[in-house]
C-alpha cells in the first residue's frame, strides 16, 4: 500500500450508529477502527451486508472456524501464487494440499484466496493510509 494520501478517504468518525454497530461487532472494545474498514463504509450498506451475512467477521473475511488462524494466513501466500498469478494449481501443490485437506478445505481455502485477493485489489485502488490493524 502507498503511504500518500487515500485515492478514496475514509468515511470519518463518529460512525453514524447503524455503521458504529456493526463495526463493534469486528473490533475489541476501544481499538480504532482499520483504515481499511473505515474505506469499505464509504459504501454504508455494502459494509452493513459484509458485517451481516458474516463474510466480514472480528477474525477476518469469509472465516468459518475450520482453518486454523496459521494455516489461513500461510494458504494465502501459497495458493495466491498459483490461484492468482496463473490461475492454476500445479501438480505438486495439489498432491501436497491433498495429504492434508479434503475437498471442503480446498474449496474454502480457493474461496478464501479469492475474497483476499478482492481485498488487495481495494487496496490498490483505494490506497487507504496504513494503520497497526492485523
Amino acid at each position: 500500500m502507498n503511504t500518500t494520501r487515500p485515492r478514496i478517504a475514509p468515511r470519518p468518525l463518529p460512525l453514524p450508529p447503524d455503521l458504529a454497530e456493526r463495526m463493534a461487532r469486528l473490533l475489541p472494545a476501544g481499538m480504532p477502527p482499520p483504515q481499511i474498514f473505515l474505506t469499505v463504509a464509504r459504501h454504508g450498506e455494502l459494509f452493513k451486508e459484509m458485517v451481516d451475512s458474516g463474510w466480514l467477521g472480528p477474525t477476518g473475511l469469509a472465516d468459518r472456524k475450520r482453518l486454523a488462524p496459521a494455516l489461513r494466513e500461510a494458504l494465502i501466500l501459497r495458493l495466491v501464487d498459483g490461484l492468482v498469478t496463473r490461475i492454476d494449481v500445479d501438480d505438486a501443490t495439489w498432491v501436497s494440499l491433498r495429504e492434508h485437506f479434503d475437498e471442503a478445505a480446498l474449496l474454502e481455502m480457493t474461496q478464501l484466496v479469492g475474497h483476499y485477493t478482492g481485498v488487495a485489489m481495494l487496496a490498490a485502488l483505494a490506497r487507504p493510509a496504513l494503520d497497526r490493524y492485523r
